[in-house]
């Protein structure tokens, strides 16, 4: 017998799925994500491992090894830096409670 997708049951027999809760969910996911993203950037920063490797700046290394544009990557620099001094913004942000505008 061959096994699979096809053989799966269909989602319907299966208690519904409430979009607003996929949603809640993949957005706190999202914030604990960014807020783990946050910390290791400060992490390199602070170590100096960003210049260990040869980039001329901790906004160089970053714009290589995610691909954002540079202005992107000194605002995550930025709040890589400020959240380190609100332990209990961050710990809400870490938690996915806290939106990162209202960091």
């Amino acid at each position: 017998m061959v096994t699979g997708i096809a053989s799966t049951p269909a989602r319907a027999a299966t208690a519904p799925v409430d979009v607003l809760d996929v949603a809640d969910a993949a957005t706190v996911a999202m914030r604990q994500a960014r807020a783990a993203q946050l910390d290791r950037v400060h992490e390199v920063v602070v170590s100096g491992r960003w210049y260990i490797h040869g980039f001329r700046s901790p906004q160089a290394w970053l714009a290589t090894t995610t691909g954002e544009a540079p202005g992107a990557c000194s605002l995550t620099l930025q709040l890589a830096e400020r959240i380190q001094h609100m332990p209990l913004v961050k710990d809400r942000f870490t938690q996915g409670v806290l939106a990162e505008s209202a960091l």
